[in-house]
């Protein structure tokens, strides 16, 4: 499926983009770059995806109830995000064996990116130190040509509304 990306080639999709996080990015800013290991030891660049969307799904915690019904609303529609040809990553500040270990027990089906150092949430405003309140949850859609297209800053943010803007 093709989606038309409006703004007069800003970036930002047909929808209303989200306030960004108090110090991210807004919407029509090229996304910041990073290489960063996954929960597979697997070095995932961001500008790799540059001629796809993206979506960054920044998790407070493995272990929070809210991180676990978000994640696996990702994973049941991962179909529709393959479909199109939109490329979800999970963002969390875990281990890479801590990450892999909640993937297997979740059964994601989607990187975890290992932010173990904030690098990442630091780049795009995301306040770690606050994740924990479900309120702070952050949720970043980027466009094809890498920038910000949407964000969502509430909790608990349904995979079902990320797919309305792509």
């Amino acid at each position: 499926m093709e989606h038309s990306w409006s703004n007069e080639g800003a970036g930002v999709p047909a929808a209303e983009a989200g306030a960004p996080p108090e110090t991210g990015p807004d919407p029509g800013a090229e996304a910041p770059d990073f290489d960063v290991e996954d929960h597979t030891g697997r070095i995932v660049r961001l500008s790799r995806y540059r001629t796809r969307p993206v979506v960054l799904w920044f998790y407070s915690s493995l272990r929070a109830d809210d991180s676990m019904t978000e994640g696996c609303g990702f994973r049941d529609r991962m179909s529709q995000f393959d479909t199109r040809g939109v490329q979800v990553f999970g963002v969390g500040s875990d281990s890479v064996a801590q990450s892999a270990a909640f993937a297997g027990q979740l059964r994601l089906n989607f990187p975890l990116l290992c932010d173990t150092d904030h690098a990442i949430a630091q780049a795009y405003g995301v306040d770690r130190s606050r994740m924990d309140d479900p309120a702070r949850r952050v949720t970043c859609v980027i466009d094809p040509s890498g920038r910000i297209a949407h964000w969502y800053t509430v909790a608990r943010v349904p995979a079902a509304e990320v797919l309305k803007v792509l």
